[in-house]
């Protein structure tokens, strides 16, 4: 037994090294990252398909938690769309947009936190997306022919920050 693992062990080395050398590492600008994230995982950003989603936020082993909603939107494109939020206690927004105007109608007390980060990270996961582009930071790009060399050595460095307010001005 320990013969056979004293065999398999410079197999395992060689196999790792070899994984290595197959990852090609390069610097790619974070707003072009970003960019490619989201026009391939969001429902709102670049040139989407029209829809219609309903998405329902409970909490089916508490029937009485205060904790439930519904984010409900209309997209036909970028400058047309319509967008309900409501929530139990009362709070109903509505967001309208068409042909470059923007209507919002709000009823009830306040818009909850909790019930804001469920919309924004469903249809707006990160706001204001060009001012990565205006940051100039950089973000390691690692990639290979060997899927198994990735799940080895995934990783994401920012290789220049900002402080933060940078990006709350709009570009």
């Amino acid at each position: 037994m320990k013969l056979l693992g004293l065999s398999v062990l410079p197999l395992l080395l060689c196999t790792c090294s070899v994984l290595k050398s197959q990852i090609k590492r390069t610097s790619v600008p974070l707003g072009d990252a970003i960019d490619k994230a989201l026009t391939t995982g969001s429902l709102t950003y670049g040139e989407v398909p029209p829809f219609h989603i309903r998405i329902a936020i409970t909490e089916p082993e508490s029937p009485q938690s205060p904790y439930q909603g519904t984010i409900e939107e209309w997209w036909s494109s970028s400058s047309q769309w319509r967008r309900e939020v409501t929530d139990k206690d009362g709070l109903r927004q509505t967001i309208v947009v068409s042909g470059g105007s923007k209507t919002e109608k709000d009823e009830g007390d306040y818009f909850p936190l909790w019930l804001r980060n469920f919309q924004y990270a469903i249809l707006d996961p990160i706001p204001n997306p060009k001012a990565w582009h205006v940051s100039g930071a950089l973000i390691l790009k690692a990639t290979s022919n060997s899927s198994a060399a990735l799940a080895a050595q995934w990783n994401f460095t920012i290789m220049r920050t900002l402080p933060a307010n940078r990006f709350l001005e709009s570009s």
